[in-house]
Parts: structure tokens; C-alpha cells; sequence
């Protein structure tokens, strides 16, 4: 299998050669060393999956939950835990490269460590719920009978989400997490699908949810 790093937009190599996996060719995670960089990193989320990630597979490298130290000098990561954990949902690559210090995952609460486990890299349907280039994304992805939903706030506020989830059908439970009292916790919570869900996230804040048919 192959991973394209420091290359260009993909071209659809994949159609020809299909292990082709993924490409880089985004300013991703590792561009974040520095606090300007970090400051523009929840609007950069909510934009590219409208850009970049159109054109093929994106390897950003993402959900890192701790801040980036790069030559001694560290940079804070500005984004809520739960933004990072949206992110395995919100960008699709075929090889999804969680960067972040093996002890960063190990810390986390059990609902937000199986999530990441069971989070696939290939998916039968995708469909976009909500979004505005900079302003938030909210995305489902289905792969056999499991949907996964993800959203990210790319702004400097607290935002209240509604949305529905149409080719759902009722009465069907839904497990959330969520941002909890500040950008470092989660909240975990179970709604059941009827005609709209509403969704709690922080200052660039994020939630995940997942559900079984």
C-alpha cells in the first residue's frame, strides 16, 4: 500500500493503481508548530473538507489532542478534544495516520479510546448534514450497518447544532460524544433519532456519534 507524503494534489492514481491509499498534499497536523499556524487550525478544518479532501484522499494526520512542540518551542492547540476526535470522521483518507503520542490516546476516557478503535478507514456512503467553508461541518459516513456522524465548530464561539439525519429511521439509539465542560473533557450521551438531534459544542468544539441499524 501507498502514502504519498510531500506530493502534490492527487491526479486519481488510484483508479490505475489501486494501492494507492492516500496523499498528504495539505497543510496538516505538522504544519501546526508554531501558535499562528495553531490560531488558524479550527477554520483550515471546516474548510478543506469542502477543498482538498474533494479530490481524493487526505492524509492531514489528525485527532491530536495534545499541544505541538516543535525545536523546543511549544505551540497550543487551540481546538476542544472533541473537534479532535470529529476529525477521524469529518476527513476522509484510505489510510487514516492518527499522529498524536501514543500516552495522548492511552489518556483518554474508554467511550472516546473505543471510538478511535473501531473507526474505519474505507466507507460504503458519505453524506454531508450541515456546513459553510470555515464556519462548522457536520458529516455521516456509513460503512455496513453502522453510520458515523462527525462535526467541528471552526469558530471562536459556542454554537448549538441542529440537524437532521433523514435516511435514519426512528426510534433507533444514538451514542454521542461530545465537548464536555472545557476543551479537554467529553461528554458522552444517548439521544433517540426522531425528526432532529441538537448537539452542545464549545469554542472550536466538535462531537462524534455513532449508530447501528
Amino acid at each position: 500500500m501507498v502514502n504519498f507524503h510531500g506530493a502534490s494534489l492527487p491526479r486519481g492514481l488510484e483508479r490505475t493503481y489501486p494501492n494507492l491509499m492516500t496523499t498528504e498534499a495539505i497543510r496538516g497536523a505538522e504544519a501546526f508548530g508554531q501558535q499562528p499556524a495553531c490560531d488558524r487550525a479550527p477554520s483550515h478544518n471546516a474548510t478543506v473538507p469542502f477543498t482538498r479532501n474533494l479530490v481524493g484522499s487526505m492524509d492531514y494526520t489528525p485527532v491530536t489532542f495534545s499541544n505541538k512542540i516543535r525545536q523546543g518551542v511549544e505551540a497550543l492547540n487551540i481546538t476542544t478534544y472533541g473537534h479532535q476526535l470529529a476529525l477521524s470522521v469529518v476527513f476522509e483518507s484510505g489510510v487514516q495516520n492518527f499522529a498524536d503520542r501514543y500516552e495522548s490516546y492511552q489518556a483518554l476516557p474508554q467511550g472516546p479510546k473505543e471510538f478511535l478503535k473501531e473507526i474505519p478507514a474505507a466507507w460504503d456512503e458519505t453524506r454531508l448534514i450541515s456546513g459553510y467553508p470555515g464556519d462548522h461541518v457536520i458529516m455521516a459516513r456509513r460503512k455496513g450497518d453502522t453510520w458515523y456522524i462527525g462535526g467541528i465548530n471552526g469558530k471562536n464561539e459556542n454554537r448549538l447544532f441542529t440537524f437532521e439525519l433523514p435516511f435514519i429511521e426512528a426510534n433507533k439509539e444514538i451514542d454521542f460524544i461530545t465537548d464536555g465542560k472545557d476543551r479537554i473533557y467529553f461528554n458522552e450521551e444517548s439521544q433517540i433519532t426522531g425528526t432532529s438531534f441538537t448537539v452542545n459544542a464549545l469554542p472550536y468544539g466538535g462531537f462524534v456519534a455513532k449508530i447501528k441499524l
